[in-house]
C-alpha cells in the first residue's frame, strides 16, 4: 500500500504449545505454502499469518514485525499490539524470558522477544546513518491499571490524559534518554518493577494492567529539518474468566484481584466495541473511544493514524480453552477489517532566522536556570551526604535510625534529580549548538544572496543604458534614410520629362483608363507606357489607342509598329511631371 492510502490492519495469530498431557485441538491450514487460516469447531478464520507451536521467536519477528520497524526510521509511527487470553504467551512474545531484562549481551539471542529485537534493529540502523544526521531516542513506559494511567518510569505516579492537536497525550509522562538498546531494556526493567502482577491460577505472574511502551526517534538534519518516528508496543492484560482464572491462596487472594479483573475485562470489551465499530461496512457508526483509557490511548493506532499497526493474537490450543480461542479469533477477524490511512508524522522544516534566534534565547535561558538548579542540588546533596556520614551521626545520638533512613532517601532522590537535570542540560546544549550552526549557515546564505542581487541590479542598469543608446542610433538612421529615399525618388520621376512642353489641361486625365486600352497597348509594344496613368494619357492624345480600339483590337494598326511606338513615346515626352502622382510615390 502507498502512503496516504487506506490499508487494513495486519493480524497474526500465534499458537502456544499445549501443556504436558493435554492435546491441542486447533487445525492450521496453508494456502500457497503459507499458513494463513485456522479452524476451530469447524469455523475457519482467515488472517495475514498463523504461526504454529514450533515457530521460534526470530521467525515470528521477521515475518510479523521487522517491516514496521523500518517505517519508524522513515518518519512514520508503528504500533504492535499483543492480545489474548491469560497465560497464552503475550509477554513471552513481546519481551522474552526474564533473563532478557538483565541486558541483551548476556541473554540468549534466540529467545529475544519483539521489544528487544525491535530495539536492536532501530539502533543498528541509527549507527549506520550519515554523519551529519543527529538522532535522539527517548522512551516512556506507562500502565493502564484500574482505569488509571501510571507512569512506570516516574515511580508509578498517576497521570491524566489530555486532548491536543496531535491527538491524545499523557500529561507529564516521563521520557528517558536511551542512547542504546541496552538502555531501553534497562528502562523497561525499571518500569516493570512498578507494574502490578499477581499469582493467578492460569499464570504465576499475571499482569494486572495493560502496559504501553513508547520509543520516540527524533532525527535532526541540518538540511531537511526535524523528523519524528514513534514505535508503540502494547502488552495487553489477558481476558479472564472467574471460573478458570482466580487468585491463588496467600497475598494474591486479596479482594483487589477481583476489582482488577473487572477493569481488565471492561477495557478489553471497550476495545472490542471500538474494533467492531471501525470494521462496520456502514462507516457512520459511533466509535466509542472514550469508554476506556485504553481505547483513548490507542486511538491514533486504530483509526486516526498515522500508524502502521499490527495485532498479534495469542491462542491456547487446549480443548478446554476453545471458548476463549474462538472469542479471540472473532476479535482478530473484525480487527482485520479495520482500515487505517498511513501518513508520515509532521516534519518541522527550515525556520527563519528570527524564529531560530527566539528559540536559541529560550534555550539559553533554560540552560542557565538548569545550571543554577544543578548547583543548588549539588549543595543540597553535599549537605545530605554530610548528615548521612557516620561521624556526623555520632554527634547526634538522639535521632538514630530515622536520620539514617530519611537522609538516605533524600540522597537517592537528589541523585536521581541530578541525573535527569544533567541529561536535560546535555540535550539543551545540543539544541543550542544546532541552532548556532543553523544561524551561521543562514547568515552566509543571506550575504551570498545580497551580493548576487547587487550584481543583478548593476547588470540591469547597464542593459538599460545600452538600450537607450541603441534607440538613439536607430532614430538617427531612420531620419537619414527617409530623406535620401525621397530625394532619389523625386529625381527619378522628374528626369525623363524635364525638357518637355506643357500640354493643355484638357488633354491630361480627360479619359478613363479601361482594361481594353491597357491590353491593346501591350499588344502593340507599348506596355511600359500603359503601366502609368500619364503614359495612357499620352497614348490617347496621340490617337493610337482610338484607331486601335475602333478596329476591334484584332485588326492590324494602320501605322507600322515602329512608327506607332515612336508616336506614342513622343506624345508621352511632351507631358509635364504629374505632381499628384509624384506625391503618391513619395508617400
Amino acid at each position: 500500500m502507498g502512503v496516504g492510502e487506506a490499508e487494513p490492519l495486519c493480524v497474526y495469530a500465534r499458537v502456544r504449545p499445549p501443556h504436558e498431557g493435554e492435546r491441542g485441538d486447533l487445525q492450521v491450514r496453508r494456502h500457497y505454502g503459507r499458513a494463513t487460516s485456522i479452524v476451530v469447531r469447524n469455523l475457519e478464520f482467515a488472517l495475514d499469518g498463523v504461526f504454529e507451536e514450533e515457530t521460534g521467536q526470530e521467525e515470528f519477528y521477521e515475518q510479523a514485525a521487522r517491516e514496521r520497524i523500518e517505517w519508524v526510521l522513515a518518519g512514520f509511527s508503528a504500533t504492535l499490539i499483543a492480545y489474548g487470553q491469560t497465560g497464552s504467551g503475550k509477554t513471552h512474545t513481546m519481551c522474552g524470558p526474564e533473563s532478557v531484562m538483565g541486558g541483551l549481551s548476556s541473554a540468549d539471542l534466540s529467545e529475544l522477544g519483539v521489544i528487544p529485537r525491535a530495539c536492536r534493529q532501530l539502533f543498528n540502523a541509527i549507527f549506520h546513518r550519515e554523519a551529519h544526521t543527529s538522532i535522539v531516542v527517548q522512551c516512556g513506559y506507562l500502565e493502564v491499571y484500574n482505569e488509571r494511567c501510571r507512569d512506570l518510569l516516574g515511580e508509578g505516579r498517576n497521570l491524566k490524559l489530555r486532548e491536543g492537536k496531535r491527538g491524545v497525550a499523557v500529561d507529564g509522562l516521563t521520557f528517558d534518554l536511551t542512547p542504546s538498546a541496552d538502555d531501553v531494556m534497562n528502562a523497561l526493567w525499571r518500569g516493570n518493577a512498578h507494574r502490578t502482577v499477581a499469582a493467578m491460577k492460569m499464570n504465576a505472574r499475571s499482569s494486572r494492567g495493560h502496559a504501553i511502551l513508547y520509543v520516540c526517534v527524533e532525527e535532526l538534519n541540518g538540511d531537511a529539518g526535524k523528523r519524528m518516528g514513534k514505535l508503540t508496543l502494547v502488552d495487553l492484560a489477558g481476558m479472564e474468566s472467574s471460573k478458570k482464572s482466580f487468585p491463588v491462596e496467600g497475598a494474591s487472594g486479596h479482594p483487589q484481584r477481583r476489582e482488577e479483573a473487572k477493569h481488565i475485562n471492561t477495557s478489553l470489551c471497550a476495545l472490542a466495541s471500538v474494533v467492531a465499530a471501525l470494521s462496520s461496512s456502514s462507516g457512520g457508526d459511533h466509535v466509542p473511544f472514550r469508554d476506556s483509557k485504553l481505547t483513548r490511548l490507542l486511538r491514533d493506532s486504530l483509526s486516526d493514524g498515522p500508524s502502521k499497526s499490527a495485532v498479534f493474537v495469542m491462542l491456547r490450543s487446549e480443548a478446554r480453552h476453545q471458548d476463549e480461542t474462538v472469542a479471540t479469533l472473532r476479535f482478530a477477524q473484525r480487527a482485520k477489517a479495520v482500515q487505517v490511512v498511513v501518513r508520515p508524522n509532521a516534519v518541522e522544516g527550515d525556520q527563519d532566522a528570527q524564529s531560530l534566534r527566539g528559540q536559541l534565547s529560550s534555550v539559553n535561558t533554560e540552560l542557565a536556570a538548569a545550571r543554577s538548579l544543578i548547583e543548588t542540588l549539588e549543595k543540597d546533596l553535599a549537605q545530605a551526604e554530610s548528615r548521612a556520614h557516620p561521624h556526623h551521626r555520632a554527634h547526634q545520638p538522639g535521632e538514630g535510625a530515622d536520620v539514617d533512613s530519611s537522609s538516605y532517601l533524600e540522597l537517592v532522590f537528589l541523585r536521581g534529580k541530578n541525573r535527569q537535570l544533567r541529561a536535560r542540560t546535555a540535550l539543551q546544549r545540543f539544541m543550542s549548538t544546532m541552532a548556532d550552526s543553523k544561524l551561521s549557515k543562514m547568515s552566509s546564505e543571506r550575504d551570498e544572496m545580497r551580493s548576487r542581487a547587487d550584481g543583478l541590479e548593476e547588470a540591469l542598469e547597464d542593459r538599460d543604458r545600452r538600450i537607450a543608446e541603441l534607440e538613439t542610433q536607430c532614430g538617427r538612421l531612420r531620419m537619414s534614410s527617409c530623406g535620401s529615399s525621397s530625394a532619389s525618388l523625386a529625381e527619378s520621376l522628374r528626369a525623363p520629362h524635364s525638357c518637355l512642353a506643357t500640354p493643355t489641361a484638357s488633354s491630361f486625365g480627360s479619359r478613363p483608363i479601361s482594361g481594353e486600352s491597357v491590353r491593346f497597348a501591350r499588344r502593340v509594344g507599348l506596355g511600359d507606357l500603359a503601366a502609368s496613368s500619364r503614359g495612357m494619357d499620352a497614348l490617347h492624345s496621340s490617337g493610337l489607342l482610338d484607331s486601335g480600339l475602333d478596329s476591334g483590337l484584332s485588326a492590324p494598326t494602320p501605322a507600322p509598329p515602329g512608327e506607332a511606338v515612336l508616336r506614342g513615346r513622343e506624345a508621352a515626352a511632351r507631358l509635364p511631371p504629374d505632381a499628384d502622382e509624384f506625391d503618391h510615390f513619395s508617400q
